[in-house]
């Protein structure tokens, strides 16, 4: 059993190893790698880009460089973009990547395994 999303502070070891084994320079190199898999990343990036949005908006809005109502707006916008999306990328991502993404090595089934499980945890 994993630590929950909450209370995790690193990978499992054998998750660990591989991300060691294969760090993320190489992926785009590796021979499992394929467009779905660049578009799962890129995604991911997405996602990135939002939070940091977000955050940039929060910082000026205490800061006072931007208006309560401006902040509101895009508050509404961004963060409405990042729940819609999210949840239906984590829907995607449970039935469609994660089944397929198994078979391509046995080790990062434990890693799917944990990203379903936040996944459950995220939407509760």
């Amino acid at each position: 059993m994993h630590d929950t999303l909450a209370n995790r502070t690193a990978l499992p070891d054998a998750l660990a190893v591989l991300a060691r084994e294969i760090p993320r320079d190489i992926w785009e190199s590796h021979s499992n790698f394929s467009q779905l898999l660049r578009f799962w990343l890129d995604r991911h990036l997405m996602f990135r880009r939002l939070l940091d949005q977000i955050t940039t908006d929060v910082e000026q809005v205490l800061d006072r460089q931007i208006e309560a109502d401006l902040y509101a707006r895009k508050l509404s916008r961004f963060g409405g973009m990042l729940v819609n999306e999210l949840h239906m990328h984590h829907q995607i991502e449970d039935t469609h990547y994660f089944p397929v993404l198994r078979t391509l090595d046995p080790r990062i089934v434990t890693g799917f395994d944990i990203l379903e499980s936040d996944h459950t945890e995220i939407d509760s």
